[in-house]
């Protein structure tokens, strides 16, 4: 086994989706729901997620380790393939969105709101101009 994998720094990476998760769990709880049944199956969902994750993740490791231990890969080029897939979004922030990976078709879907406005906000100059342009309804 490797002795440091090349993720085991990535403690941001690792820190941000147990933030993301918390803060959907706190989401769901400040959002009213007809029926404590509809509350429990959200938070259900949640939870099933963050195992699924948890499991595809231990795969992963688990497959990045046997090919270091059989020298078919370097800790070195792992993570030198690790930055240059983090920049296909265009951040160098140890994340990689994955809407890189999605089809045109999938892309041009609607984007949620928050998506929306982040992107309409890139766009703009000052907060201002971003007000502006929501108010004109302009995308």
């Amino acid at each position: 086994m490797a002795e440091f994998p090349y993720w085991a720094d990535n403690w941001f990476a690792t820190h941000e989706i147990k933030r993301q998760f918390r803060h959907l769990r706190s989401q769901v709880h400040k959002v009213g729901s007809e029926t404590a049944v509809d509350l429990r199956s959200v938070l259900a969902s949640i939870d099933q997620c963050e195992v699924d994750l948890g499991r595809a993740l231990l795969k992963l490791h688990a497959l990045v380790d046997v090919l270091v231990d059989k020298g078919l890969v370097t800790a070195d080029e792992l993570a030198a393939k690790a930055r240059e897939l983090d920049e296909l979004d265009g951040e160098s922030d140890g994340i990689l969105h994955p809407t890189v990976f999605r089809t045109e078709e999938e892309r041009a879907r609607t984007p949620s709101p928050r998506a929306f406005l982040i992107a309409l906000e890139k766009r703009t100059v000052s907060p201002k101009a971003f007000l502006a342009q929501l108010e004109r309804g302009e995308q």
